[in-house]
């Protein structure tokens, strides 16, 4: 919550979902709301994928035949940000 100014409170994750949701005409949705006010954040909690993961399923993906265009633009990222991906096990390992 904002102190400042009552009734304000900050959005610490879920921006991506905000964003789907108002696209969908949500005017109203539940959500969970801390009222601590310390250093913790919330993002200590998401789990992201390690570099080979995600190369992992990079590789599938353009194996399956989706083009580097398309997981570009699915995980919005550059075509050639997708590309060094893909190539992270070049002269590493032969998968």
């Amino acid at each position: 919550a904002d102190t400042r100014s009552a009734g304000t409170w900050y959005l610490l994750d879920g921006h991506l979902r905000l964003e789907a949701l108002k696209e969908l005409g949500f005017a109203k949705v539940e959500c969970l709301v801390a009222t601590d006010d310390d250093t913790y954040t919330y993002n200590k909690r998401v789990n992201r994928l390690a570099p080979i993961e995600e190369h992992r399923m990079i590789a599938r993906a353009i194996e399956r035949g989706v083009s580097s265009a398309d997981i570009a633009d699915a995980l919005g990222l550059q075509v050639e940000s997708v590309i060094r991906r893909f190539r992270l096990l070049e002269g590493i390992s032969p998968r």
